[in-house]
């Protein structure tokens, strides 16, 4: 709409909204987490709970997208989640954690983040999101730790690619 001088009006607080929104979706990050079936039951886990409590690592922010990858026997993406909550307590989620331990070991000392499953990928150790496919993809040496996929550019595009 233009007004009488013929210039064009604009809705100022859509327009700010618009750039608000635009920023936060630059700003979200994708995680590629690994977990260790050994000591907890991640499938039982993640395909019971809404909200799975999971050890804060690294720097995830509400909103943020986090695969989890499951080690030996699986050596795969298994779930793709999103962090709803971060910093919680370890004292809120210990009742969850529990549940699904398998060893006595550490407490993690740590917070923790509430994610919430998005998708759950079948169990193929020669499917795209296999270790094997992700190391001809650009996944560079092995998944001890949580990386941030918008650091290896290759990796990423793999994998919202398979996504």
């Amino acid at each position: 709409m233009k007004d009488k001088y013929g210039i064009m009006e604009i809705d100022v607080n859509r327009f700010i909204t618009k750039i608000i929104n635009t920023k936060e979706k630059c700003d979200m990050k994708h995680w590629l987490y690994p977990a260790n079936v050994k000591y907890y039951d991640v499938v039982e886990a993640f395909t019971t709970e809404d909200l799975i409590a999971w050890p804060m690592t690294s720097k995830v922010e509400v909103g943020d997208t986090v695969y989890m990858y499951l080690g030996q026997p699986f050596k795969q993406i298994m779930f793709k989640c999103q962090a709803e909550e971060i910093n919680v307590p370890l004292e809120r989620v210990m009742d969850q954690a529990n549940k699904y331990i398998k060893t006595e070991g550490k407490s993690p000392k740590k917070n923790f983040m509430l994610l919430k499953r998005l998708e759950q990928y079948d169990k193929n150790q020669d499917g795209p999101l296999a270790f094997s496919m992700m190391k001809l993809n650009g996944l560079k040496g092995s998944i001890m730790g949580p990386q941030c996929l918008e650091n290896n550019e290759t990796l990423y595009n793999y994998i919202h690619k398979m996504d």
